[in-house]
């Protein structure tokens, strides 16, 4: 029945739960990364979230994490997106800075560009973020924006 593979170790926190990387039982060389979200521990906010999950599904944009499929089992609501292996944006600003660099006005105006872009859009399709950190900016092998929904 489950489709993915999910290996046991934390990449990151996501918005409602715990973000795990996971390849496809299928394709095995289709790496994906999954959030996974207590129904118990969101119990409170769960019509918010089934609704946010339908919105997420419709986004399409450069600039935000493509969503894949939902599914979910008694305990657990499991959301599939793209895998970035690019890290996040607190991650490359400190490996940067322990190199003693920073980034070039030009990067910076990039990468500022691309979040507001993002926002821009999924504020159009209904989703607003209350809180968005340098953490929650994550970046593909080509160093490109994605913002999480």
């Amino acid at each position: 029945k489950n489709k993915y593979s999910i290996v046991p170790k934390l990449v990151r926190s996501g918005i409602y739960g715990g973000v795990y990387s996971a390849t496809s039982r299928e394709n095995p060389s289709q790496k994906v990364s999954i959030e996974v979200i207590n129904k118990i521990k969101n119990l409170n906010t769960k019509d918010e979230l089934v609704s946010q999950i339908k919105k997420l599904k419709k986004l399409k944009h450069k600039n935000l994490v493509k969503y894949i499929e939902s599914y979910e089992n008694e305990y657990n609501i499991y959301l599939v997106m793209e895998s970035y292996t690019g890290g996040d944006l607190s991650q490359v600003i400190t490996k940067k800075a322990r190199n003693g660099k920073k980034f070039s006005e030009s990067e910076a105006r990039r990468v500022i560009s691309s979040i507001l872009e993002g926002l821009k859009y999924s504020h159009s399709k209904g989703i607003i973020y209350g809180n968005i950190q340098p953490s929650d900016i994550l970046l593909d092998s080509q160093n490109e924006v994605k913002i999480p929904g």
